[in-house]
């Protein structure tokens, strides 16, 4: 995907062929477009490995320095408002699947981005984080579900990958985690029937034996949103208004802006139950005001925020990890039977000491030869 987000820049910028790729479109808005992605493809890479390499990627090198994740924050940030400025008043860009080509929405996501990046630095750089998160919001936010950043599949040769799991694959060893119908079981949370197909999650990090003995035990376990009849066009969101309502949320409660925390929680968590289909004012109104939801201005605050933050990001693991490594919410513990800990990382893969070793084995050893167990920068 990187690579084809390098290949949209060049084929914009090369002599030889900008003139037809401007056929589809602004050249500029197109390569906005491709930076802003390819941002948050790297902050996808970099949450989950740590350091690596980025200065040099994408530029058909083979053996290139791995850049320190303390520095790639602050570049893809900066990656991010520079793509903002480049975007023009040009032809619309075609082939856009999540935007139709609305400079206005990528604006806002790319803002938005940046917001959630920047609360990432929360432990590790807070002075940059804070800076960094107000000016995104001053500069223009995801704030309504029309604005999320949302895949809609077409259907045919391009399907939502859960209906291509289930019917056109037919693989149902694919479940909703105990861990999220657990939280959502303790808050009551109406979500559990859109999360998935009932209310019983599979326990996660089992042996396979004791998970086959559990299945047999269990065959009714929940499986992703409506399993089987999950419309094959069903959308997926990449970054919502909710989400961003809760970062904005949290920054309030650690005092890095002025706006008002609870009214920015019970607007993330409003805007995320629109977008599972729950719009009954009455119901929403009830949820947040029970005691294990409603923000009472104590500590427990930002255990709440975070705990809605992680559910807001269902089903994407990748930034619900994240969240959970930054904040320590929900309380999660390793699966039965496990006596290490939840990993921390993702260890870099067998490639690298092969084709990049030199730079590999430095990396490496910063992460206790390359283990889960370690910590990325942001991780405190």
């Amino acid at each position: 995907m990187l690579y084809d987000l390098q290949n949209i820049i060049n084929t914009c910028t090369a002599a030889e062929t900008k003139d037809k790729a401007a056929t589809y479109g602004s050249l500029a808005n197109q390569i906005a477009i491709a930076r802003i992605l390819k941002a948050y493809y790297f902050a996808m890479l970099t949450d989950a490995y740590g350091d690596l390499p980025y200065t040099q990627a994408l530029q058909g090198k083979g053996t290139i320095p791995y850049d320190k994740q303390e520095a790639v924050y602050p570049a893809l940030i900066n990656e991010l408002k520079a793509a903002v400025a480049q975007f023009d008043a040009g032809p619309t860009v075609q082939g856009d699947l999540m935007y139709a080509g609305s400079t206005a929405k990528w604006r806002k996501f790319a803002n938005s981005l940046r917001a959630v990046l920047s609360l990432r630095l929360s432990k590790a750089n807070e002075g940059l984080g804070k800076t960094e998160f107000a000016a995104a919001i001053a500069a223009g936010v995801i704030d309504a579900n029309a604005d999320n950043g949302t895949i809609t599949y077409p259907g045919g040769n391009y399907r939502n990958p859960v209906y291509n799991y289930y019917v056109v694959t037919q693989r149902f060893d694919y479940a909703v985690s105990a861990s999220v119908t657990g939280l959502l079981n303790t808050l009551v949370d109406p979500r559990i029937t859109r999360y998935g197909s009932n209310n019983l999650g599979f326990p996660y990090g089992l042996t396979r034996n004791a998970a086959l003995a559990w299945q047999t035990a269990n065959p009714s376990f929940a499986f992703l949103f409506a399993f089987t009849a999950t419309p094959q066009t069903a959308p997926m969101s990449v970054l919502t208004a909710g989400q961003v309502f809760l970062a904005r949320a949290e920054a309030a409660r650690r005092g890095w802006t002025t706006e008002n925390a609870a009214g920015m929680y019970a607007s993330g968590i409003t805007a995320e139950m629109n977008r599972w289909g729950i719009t009954s004012a009455p119901a929403i109104a009830a949820y947040l005001a029970t005691p294990a939801v409603a923000l009472n201005g104590s500590a427990s605050d930002l255990q709440k925020i975070g705990e809605q933050t992680w559910l807001a990001h269902y089903p994407n693991g990748n930034q619900g990890w994240a969240e959970w490594r930054r904040t320590g919410f929900p309380a999660l513990a390793p699966a039965p039977g496990q006596t290490k800990p939840i990993p921390r990382r993702l260890p870099y893969g067998p490639n690298e000491p092969l084709y990049n070793p030199t730079n590999y084995n430095a990396a490496a050893a910063l992460y206790n030869n390359n283990s889960q167990d370690a910590k990325v920068w942001w991780d405190k």
